[in-house]
């Protein structure tokens, strides 16, 4: 059985709402699947790995409160001030 390519992405075809619920899901069970498979380090690395990927300044400075993690270690994530 072949298929065409010539249809467009299912979830450029699909009502935006579908889409958005489609996208929550799966996005949310990716996560999970990402953040289980740090734990198998720690929940500090778990910790740190979810960190490290934000853009927020202030879930870098929780993480480093949270965990007692004091500038000039290894862990420590430099929060950015604004300009």
């Amino acid at each position: 059985m072949g298929y065409s390519n010539d249809k467009p992405a299912i979830l450029d075809a699909m009502p935006a709402e579908l889409a958005s619920a489609l996208l929550d899901e799966v996005g949310g069970a990716l996560f999970d699947n990402w953040y289980e498979s740090h734990l198998d380090d720690g929940q500090f690395i778990a910790d740190y790995e979810i960190a490290l990927l934000s853009d927020n300044k202030e879930v870098k400075a929780f993480f480093n409160k949270h965990w007692e993690v004091e500038q000039g270690e290894e862990y420590f994530l430099k929060v950015e001030e604004a300009n």
